[in-house]
Protein backbone atom coordinates (compact mmCIF):
# COMPACT_ATOMS: atom_id res chain seq x y z
CA UNK A 1 0.00 0.00 0.00
CA UNK A 2 2.32 3.23 -1.46
CA UNK A 3 1.26 5.52 -3.53
CA UNK A 4 -2.19 6.21 -5.29
CA UNK A 5 -3.78 5.27 -1.86
CA UNK A 6 -6.02 6.90 -0.11
CA UNK A 7 -5.10 8.79 3.34
CA UNK A 8 -7.26 5.88 5.20
CA UNK A 9 -6.14 2.86 3.03
CA UNK A 10 -2.79 4.17 3.87
CA UNK A 11 -3.13 4.80 7.82
CA UNK A 12 -4.99 0.98 8.24
CA UNK A 13 -1.98 -0.44 6.37
CA UNK A 14 0.53 1.28 8.65
CA UNK A 15 -1.65 0.36 11.23
CA UNK A 16 -0.39 -2.41 13.31
CA UNK A 17 -4.01 -4.05 15.12
CA UNK A 18 -6.41 -5.02 14.09
CA UNK A 19 -5.77 -7.56 10.93
CA UNK A 20 -7.79 -10.93 10.56
CA UNK A 21 -6.38 -13.60 9.50
CA UNK A 22 -9.09 -15.63 6.80
CA UNK A 23 -7.03 -18.42 5.36
CA UNK A 24 -3.74 -19.78 3.89
CA UNK A 25 -3.20 -20.79 0.68
CA UNK A 26 -1.17 -22.10 -2.59
CA UNK A 27 -0.46 -19.23 -5.29
CA UNK A 28 1.13 -18.12 -7.95
CA UNK A 29 1.04 -17.21 -10.95
CA UNK A 30 -0.79 -14.02 -12.67
CA UNK A 31 -3.59 -11.92 -11.04
CA UNK A 32 -5.82 -9.56 -11.52
CA UNK A 33 -6.64 -7.36 -9.10
CA UNK A 34 -9.77 -5.39 -9.19
CA UNK A 35 -12.60 -3.26 -6.68
CA UNK A 36 -15.45 -5.81 -5.61
CA UNK A 37 -17.83 -3.27 -6.28
CA UNK A 38 -17.33 -3.05 -10.00
CA UNK A 39 -18.88 -5.15 -12.04
CA UNK A 40 -16.77 -7.71 -14.39
CA UNK A 41 -17.33 -6.46 -17.70
CA UNK A 42 -16.25 -2.84 -16.99
CA UNK A 43 -13.17 -4.50 -15.35
CA UNK A 44 -12.29 -6.63 -18.17
CA UNK A 45 -13.19 -3.62 -20.76
CA UNK A 46 -10.84 -1.75 -19.44
CA UNK A 47 -7.82 -4.58 -19.67
CA UNK A 48 -8.68 -5.27 -22.80
CA UNK A 49 -9.11 -1.34 -24.23
CA UNK A 50 -5.63 0.48 -24.42
CA UNK A 51 -7.54 3.99 -24.58
CA UNK A 52 -9.33 3.70 -21.01
CA UNK A 53 -8.18 3.92 -17.80
CA UNK A 54 -7.88 0.31 -16.31
CA UNK A 55 -10.19 -0.64 -13.40
CA UNK A 56 -8.33 -3.11 -12.15
CA UNK A 57 -4.30 -4.44 -11.88
CA UNK A 58 -3.04 -7.54 -13.22
CA UNK A 59 -0.41 -8.97 -10.51
CA UNK A 60 1.96 -11.91 -10.60
CA UNK A 61 3.14 -13.62 -7.19
CA UNK A 62 5.41 -15.95 -6.83
CA UNK A 63 4.29 -19.36 -6.03
CA UNK A 64 4.36 -20.46 -2.13
CA UNK A 65 1.66 -20.34 1.06
CA UNK A 66 0.16 -17.41 1.37
CA UNK A 67 -1.88 -16.06 4.36
CA UNK A 68 -4.69 -14.31 3.51
CA UNK A 69 -5.71 -11.32 6.47
CA UNK A 70 -8.52 -8.94 6.20
CA UNK A 71 -9.29 -5.48 8.04
CA UNK A 72 -12.23 -3.18 8.13
CA UNK A 73 -11.71 0.40 7.91
CA UNK A 74 -14.36 2.94 8.50
CA UNK A 75 -12.84 6.39 7.78
CA UNK A 76 -16.01 8.37 8.43
CA UNK A 77 -19.37 7.72 9.79
CA UNK A 78 -20.93 7.31 6.07
CA UNK A 79 -18.36 4.90 4.89
CA UNK A 80 -17.29 1.29 5.18
CA UNK A 81 -15.37 -0.77 3.33
CA UNK A 82 -12.90 -4.13 3.76
CA UNK A 83 -8.87 -4.13 3.04
CA UNK A 84 -7.60 -7.57 1.99
CA UNK A 85 -3.55 -8.51 2.05
CA UNK A 86 -1.55 -11.46 1.37
CA UNK A 87 1.48 -12.17 3.14
CA UNK A 88 4.16 -15.18 2.42
CA UNK A 89 4.56 -17.78 5.00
Amino acid sequence: MTRGCSPAVRAAGSAGGGWKDVLSLELGGRYVLADAAYEADRILGSLRDAHRPAEALRVELPPGRYRVQSLIIDPDPDTQFMLERLLPE
